[in-house]
This record gives structure tokens, C-alpha cells and sequence, in this order.
């Protein structure tokens, strides 16, 4: 059965555009698929995927219908992948004063399993335009 270490977002994914991943783990020769459930509950499958070798491989992600945490799951022999629990991320080094020159922001949602990936909100892709202020 193939499992989830880690879910690497190689390419933001957004609300508008379609993102990329790199997912690390074990299982994952003979896939089959790759789809996701986005955080409303909605299921995706990936646009195209590629393995790498048996512990790794990429896909390109659809447009999602919400922003948040959605999950990733690979078919292998027609079950669906498992993932390890989350670790919780090291903030010792984390500056709250510091500022950023980047429109975009710079943070996580607290993840429970490492098959979760932030889908972020409308204008915070790369490919979206600037809002406007006025």
C-alpha cells in the first residue's frame, strides 16, 4: 500500500490557477491515480502525474473550489494511499517583526497528516493580478 511522507507544492496552487507537487513516500510504483479532496469536501483528480521511482513522483493539480488545506491520495492496485501524522513545524526561528517585501504571504495552516497541502485564496497565486486599492 503506498504511503505519504511529504507533500512538496513545487508551484503555488490557488482558487484560480492550476499548482504542482512533488509527494515523497513509499508504494507509489504501478499508481494509477492521484486525486484530492479539496477543503469543501470536493474530489479532484490530478491533470497529469509522473513517477519518478517508487518513492516519489509529481503531478499538476486542477483549480480547486476553496482555499485551505486540501489532501492528497494516490491509487495503487485500486486502494488509496495512507499518510504519516503531521510534525509540527519549528518556529524557533519564526520573526513576527520582520517584514516581508513580497505581496505574498509567507505562513501555514497546522496540518494533522503529510498528504495536506495549503490551496491558497484568490489573488495570492502568482499568475493573479494585484488588487486594487482605492
Amino acid at each position: 500500500m503506498a504511503n505519504i511522507s511529504a507533500v512538496n507544492v513545487t508551484e503555488a496552487v490557488t482558487r484560480s490557477s492550476e499548482g504542482e507537487l512533488e509527494i515523497r513516500g513509499t508504494g507509489f510504483t504501478g499508481a494509477s491515480k492521484i486525486h484530492f479532496i479539496d477543503p469543501a469536501g470536493k474530489k479532484f483528480t490530478a491533470k497529469s502525474f509522473n513517477v519518478i521511482d517508487d518513492g516519489k513522483l509529481t503531478c499538476v493539480c486542477p483549480v480547486f473550489s476553496e482555499s485551505g488545506l486540501a489532501k492528497a491520495y494516490i491509487t495503487v492496485n485500486g486502494t488509496d494511499s495512507t499518510a504519516d501524522k503531521a510534525t509540527p513545524p519549528d518556529t524557533s526561528g519564526l520573526n513576527l517583526n520582520r517584514r516581508t517585501p513580497s505581496r505574498f504571504l509567507e505562513c501555514q495552516l497546522p496540518r494533522q497528516f503529510e498528504n495536506e497541502f495549503e490551496v491558497l485564496p484568490l489573488g495570492c497565486g502568482p499568475n493573479d493580478a494585484m488588487p486594487i486599492h482605492g
